[in-house]
């Protein structure tokens, strides 16, 4: 943990808190705590949430309430476009809306957010065939996504097809007889494609992991975020849950779900 006090917001060391008293012109005395679940460079978007948070609880601090669509924007604008981060506005806009969501980042930079509506069956049998594991590496996603960017060029075949796999999983959630089995396929093939994008995406040891996993009856699964470390999650039934974590256990991971 860490404990500023200080008398100018210059001086403030945590890039966000700094950026989003700036930018919201804050100068009052004001004390801000925070508590983490989770590291870091989790691959888990703590980052975009902490700022989609702070921002929020800024505007209310000022007696504003503003929508979850401006608050997704500005804490974009906040990590891209003032702290210069290599990164996407996916995490903003999930974090800003919460949920199951279907989201489409539109070429005129729009941004369409259509909320799954499924029965809650559905999603507590998704939700069950899931499994995440701690790898206990920690990485900045900036160098792996300055990679990613600069071969997005000859990507385009690899993201395109990824993005049409979102859509394969909307439908998926929308039957009312989902597929784990399809559902944890289209994650793997996802995975597959994506170690392409970037050297660091994937290593010898995550690959490794995921293969203990998969000998031991897991669908699909992936690294969260950029990739290179944080969490692996695993699509698999149920009833194989419990071979797949012992497996990991014995590897040397830290089942979290």
């Amino acid at each position: 943990s860490e404990t500023e006090l200080l008398d100018n917001i210059e001086d403030i060391k945590n890039p966000i808190i700094r950026e989003c008293l700036r930018f919201l012109e804050i100068d009052d005395r004001i004390y801000i705590s925070t508590i983490a679940d989770v590291p870091g460079s989790s691959g888990l978007g703590s980052s975009s949430s902490f700022c989609v948070g702070l921002l929020n609880a800024l505007y209310r601090y000022k007696g504003e309430i503003v929508s979850p669509g401006r608050l997704a924007e500005e804490a974009a604008h906040i990590e891209i476009d003032i702290l210069k981060r290599p990164i996407g506005k996916q995490d903003h806009y999930a974090a800003a809306f919460g949920g199951l969501n279907y989201i489409r980042f539109n070429s005129d930079e729009s941004v369409t957010i259509r909320p799954i509506i499924t029965k809650a069956q559905t999603v507590e049998k998704l939700f069950n065939s899931m499994i995440s594991f701690s790898t206990g590496i920690s990485r900045p996603s900036g160098s792996i996504l300055k990679e990613q960017d600069n071969k997005n060029r000859r990507n385009a075949k690899i993201l395109i097809f990824m993005r049409e796999q979102a859509a394969r999983l909307m439908d998926l959630i929308y039957d009312n007889n989902l597929s784990i089995d399809k559902f944890g396929k289209i994650i793997h093939e996802g995975w597959q494609m994506k170690r392409k994008l970037a050297s660091r995406i994937s290593s010898s040891t995550i690959d490794r992991f995921y293969s203990i996993a998969r000998e031991k009856g897991a669908i699909g699964g992936k690294i969260s975020g950029a990739g290179g470390g944080g969490f692996l999650n695993i699509i698999a039934h149920e009833a194989d849950h419990e071979k797949i974590k012992e497996a990991l256990k014995t590897a040397g991971l830290m089942p979290c779900k």
